[in-house]
């Protein structure tokens, strides 16, 4: 694929840490990592090139709904949860 100018990447719902793995067994494979369904993406070493951060009050609107409802909740940023 590559030979024809394509780019290879590794698309997940999981975070950075979660995919650490992947690129700790030196494995060159991808050339971008799309994160936390497309929250952020992540270039082949790892750097965060785009983020989609959600706006601060619609976390505060989440966090309240959560909380008023007995509901568990995970936060995770392009610095880790």
């Amino acid at each position: 694929m590559r030979k024809n100018g394509y780019k290879v990447a590794l698309a997940t719902g999981r975070d950075i840490n979660s995919i650490r793995g992947i690129k700790d067994l030196d494995i060159s494979i991808f050339d971008a990592y799309v994160l936390n369904n497309g929250a952020a993406i992540y270039d082949n070493t790892l750097r965060c090139i785009k983020d989609f951060p959600f706006l601060r009050e619609d976390v505060e609107k989440i966090l309240e709904y959560c909380n008023n409802n007995n509901m568990s909740l995970i936060f995770d940023t392009v610095e880790g949860p």
